[in-house]
């Protein structure tokens, strides 16, 4: 039923199914999505006979569950809002996954044992093919948000209700699921469809902030990876110039407590050369040099790095790289030693040739 159909006219739906059902004769002023449904329907089901409903046995639901875990905890709360909000109103709140396999149900009582009596309940499928025309099946069939009021319904047991739904898309833009209500048919609204799109909505966005999270925590630990493996004290400033990131060589080359330094600023503890401290006002920064380093008043001597990380012209921080000389001395005399000069007594062999 499309919004401007409104107000209802159940016994004119009535009609028009009546119409079909006996001539296969489509009223135009049908809802184009219901009469392309109701086409593919008369084939493959009667009408007039309650419908054979697929149903899982309760290990495979369970696994189908534990499979769609992210979805089902971040719609369930959605679905405990909408019933809060609705309380009193005969409606029931239903989430299914991509196949239109009912996953929960959830309403009040009198309702939830209607709508279970007619097949609406966890483990049923209720795809196009099964229950015929309804809207759980069109949203994801169709991939738009749907709503089948009264005679709609292909199958004559639905002609009581009134059914609303709309497509959940996963992160890769196809259909994980849909969430939607089924109610008596006399309470047929079009604000019921904005409901259930935004509710669609708030779960998509939500699944997408769990997402960045997780990806966040894993570049994080990553990131965390990256500087345990450097040989050299390594510190992250922010662009206020306070640590907010250091390896284990920097705590033990500097005999910093992390706890200690962690969020606050750099000069709390550590004082760099002038032209260092001048280069953090610098967003392009980017210097090597020797000096010395104050920790808490004592100096390190060593070769010191600062260079600002930036995103286009923003400053975002800086990378502290530090190393003491003794580190870099050993360093060049393994590299220049590697370089042995042969000569002929290196040669071995006492023939001839030789």
């Amino acid at each position: 039923m499309q919004p401007w159909a409104y107000p209802v006219d159940l016994s004119k739906i009535r009609a028009r199914w009546q119409q079909f059902v006996t001539d296969r004769r489509l009223d135009p002023a049908l809802d184009p999505l219901v009469a392309a449904s109701w086409a593919r329907c008369f084939p493959r089901l009667n009408p007039l006979a309650p419908p054979a409903l697929p149903c899982l046995d309760e290990q495979t639901l369970e696994r189908v569950r534990l499979a769609l875990f992210d979805l089902i905890a971040t719609a369930r709360p959605l679905m405990e809002d909408l019933h809060q909000f609705t309380e009193g109103s005969g409606l029931a709140i239903a989430l299914l996954d991509g196949a239109a396999c009912v996953l929960d149900v959830l309403g009040d009582p009198g309702i939830v044992r209607a709508v279970e009596a007619v097949g609406l309940r966890p483990g049923v499928y209720w795809g196009e093919g099964h229950v015929g025309t309804n809207a759980f099946a069109l949203a994801l069939l169709e991939r738009t948000p749907a709503q089948v009021v009264g005679a709609e319904h292909f199958v004559a047991l639905y002609h009581a209700w009134v059914t609303t739904a709309a497509p959940i898309y996963g992160l890769d833009g196809q259909p994980l699921g849909a969430i939607g209500i089924m109610a008596p048919a006399e309470r047929a609204q079009p604000d019921t469809l904005g409901m259930v799109m935004a509710a669609a909505r708030a779960i998509e966005n939500q699944l997408q902030a769990e997402a960045n999270l997780r990806e966040n925590h894993q570049l994080l630990a990553e990131l965390q990876a990256i500087l345990e493996a450097i040989d050299q004290v390594v510190l992250v400033l922010n662009a206020q110039g306070h640590v907010i990131r250091l390896n284990r060589t920097a705590t033990r080359v500097l005999g910093l407590d992390p706890s200690g330094i962690l969020g606050r600023p750099l000069t709390d503890h550590i004082r760099l050369p002038p032209s260092f401290q001048e280069a953090l006002s610098d967003p392009q920064a980017h210097r090597e040099a020797e000096g010395a380093l104050i920790v808490d008043g004592a100096p390190l001597e060593g070769w010191l790095g600062l260079h600002a990380v930036t995103e286009g012209r923003r400053r975002l921080g800086f990378v502290l790289t530090f190393r003491r000389s003794e580190q870099v001395h050993r360093m060049v005399a393994r590299l220049v030693g590697a370089q042995a000069m042969m000569t002929l007594a290196d040669i071995p062999g006492r023939s001839r040739a030789i």
